[in-house]
């Protein structure tokens, strides 16, 4: 028997893919990875890779203008969410609690994915939906997830933070973020 790819590994690849080309200016790239890593995870008997795929899917959905599918995409998740007999609390990367806010949907997301024990990661989600940008990013920071640290930075509209998000998506080339950051530094002026 040959050894196949993993859907999985396929998926985290897509989303991977998906977040640079996001950031690299190119969002009907990112659509065909979630939309691709989405069909992938609907054809799995399992839910847990399901997570991932509609969130992800959600986000890109609501960065690039589609707020409708972003909320349809984020309340999958939550019927996903209270459907698990094994129930874990969830907050996602920063990419999530954003998504959430987006669409009006936070508080409703974390009465759902809120149960279990508790992470970091939920807490700068529930930080997110107190209005403290400021204090998800240092939450992110020690969930060691720099990706999450930027984004929440981008997010404070503090001059300071605003210039470390400027570095991290410079560095990363990541257009998007870099026009983002320079325009909250500019209003920050």
């Amino acid at each position: 028997m040959e050894a196949g790819p993993h859907a999985g590994n396929e998926n985290a690849s897509r989303f991977a893919r998906a977040f640079i080309r996001l950031g690299r200016d190119d969002a009907a790239g990112a659509l065909a990875d979630t939309e691709l890593a989405l069909e992938t995870a609907r054809s799995q008997l399992a839910v847990l890779p399901k997570y991932p795929a509609y969130g992800i899917r959600a986000y890109v959905l609501a960065a690039t203008g589609d707020l409708d599918g972003a909320r349809e995409a984020s309340l999958a998740v939550a019927a996903f969410r209270r459907e698990a007999a094994d129930r874990f609390a969830f907050g996602g990367d920063a990419h999530a609690p954003w998504t959430w806010e987006q669409t009006g949907l936070i508080d409703e997301m974390l009465s759902v994915m809120g149960t279990g024990r508790r992470t970091p990661w939920l807490e700068a989600a529930e930080a997110v939906a107190e209005g403290s940008w400021g204090r998800a990013a240092e939450l992110y920071e020690q969930c060691g997830s720099p990706v999450s640290v930027a984004f929440a930075q981008l997010q404070t509209g503090r001059d300071a933070d605003l210039r470390a998000a400027l570095d991290f998506y410079r560095a990363a080339g990541a257009a998007r973020y870099v026009r983002e950051a320079e325009a909250g530094l500019a209003a920050t002026a």
